[in-house]
């Protein structure tokens, strides 16, 4: 299966629609929370209802707040305005949406989609958030890969984990980050960990292994 993730939309649809127009045909499309939340809340919810059973849907925090008394960050008054614009079954079909997902993507494997983190859907974290921080969001986790928005930033962490292990979601070490809106795409490895890891028969995922090959790093 191929995969488009679309998270954190927030009611942009002319920016919805341009991101649409560049989707391959045979994609399915993971709608990753927070749709709503944002100058045309109908009119982007409607147009990702369109997308019928090619879309595979998560919930988001904004999408979870809009039902009333549930807590979160999204500021009271606004939380009202598009509370207007939509209809109460629009706000129920959002706020049934679940958590997260679990697709078998092509070149990844089990694939892990949430909003935030594995743990709830307002955790933040950065490409630079120490490592320390970011292991106990990732405990108990059944999947090669973890896809998270809700930052509005783009970002890779790049982690060695035993895979003679079950998946518990337990990293070993971070070895590197990938940021693909620097430009040039921000590519960082700590060269001597990877070749120890690579040295004692650790294999690279295929993402990982052409990142490496960019930045001339083998064995």
């Amino acid at each position: 299966m191929r995969v488009a993730a679309l998270y954190d939309v927030h009611g942009n649809l002319p920016a919805l629609e341009a991101v649409l127009a560049e989707v391959p045909d045979d994609a399915a499309i993971v709608i990753g929370g927070d749709v709503a939340f944002g100058l045309f809340p109908h009119e982007t919810l409607e147009r990702l209802r369109a997308l019928g059973d090619r879309a595979v849907w998560l919930r988001g925090n904004a999408d979870r707040e809009l039902t009333p008394g549930e807590e979160g960050l999204v500021p009271a008054q606004m939380l009202e305005w598009v509370r207007g614009k939509l209809s109460e079954e629009e706000m129920a079909f959002l706020y049934a949406q679940p958590p997260s997902l679990t697709l078998e993507v092509d070149g990844l494997g089990r694939v892990l989609f949430v909003h935030a983190t594995p743990r709830n859907d307002l955790d933040i974290f950065t490409e630079r958030t120490p490592e320390e921080q970011i292991a106990p969001l990732f405990e108990n986790v059944d999947a090669s890969v973890v896809v998270c928005g809700h930052t509005h930033t783009q970002f890779e962490r790049v982690v060695a984990a035993d895979s003679r292990s079950p998946r518990d979601g337990k990293f070993i070490e971070i070895v590197g980050r990938y940021n693909p809106q620097h430009e040039p795409s921000l590519i960082e490895f700590d060269e001597e960990k990877v070749k120890a890891w690579l040295n004692n028969g650790a294999q690279p995922t295929e993402p990982v292994a052409r990142l490496l090959k960019a930045k001339g790093i083998s064995k």
